[in-house]
């Protein structure tokens, strides 16, 4: 019972960040971002129709870049884009392969020096 009830339990977005801290690869600049994110209640709210996040996981980071048209007028139309990239990959990644993670790019195009 115990157990059920805990699957249950609300949490809010930004318990689910704090809730992944420890495994972030900058723990007190997630830390920094997330106190910022609660005090402000920003976490979802952007100004513009363009919204970058970032990801870290100990094995990479990645981001998300988000574009949208919220407005449809008579010269455009309602539309959204997301575009995916790997900023930073683990050796131990790269050592198993990244088959699947490519998508339709179908080549890896890594910077070794940065």
């Amino acid at each position: 019972p115990q157990q059920q009830d805990a699957m249950l339990e609300e949490k809010t977005p930004i318990d689910y960040l704090r809730q992944i801290l420890p495994s972030t690869m900058n723990p007190t600049k997630c830390q920094t971002w997330i106190d910022a994110r609660q005090s402000k209640d920003d976490l979802f709210h952007f100004n513009s129709d363009l919204a970058t996040v970032h990801i870290d996981t100990p094995w990479m980071q990645i981001v998300l870049r988000v574009l949208q048209n919220k407005v449809a007028t008579e010269d455009s139309c309602l539309y959204a884009n997301i575009d995916v990239w790997i900023m930073n990959i683990s050796a131990q990644v790269l050592e198993k392969g990244v088959s699947g993670m490519l998508g339709d790019r179908n080549q890896l195009d890594v910077d070794v020096d940065g």
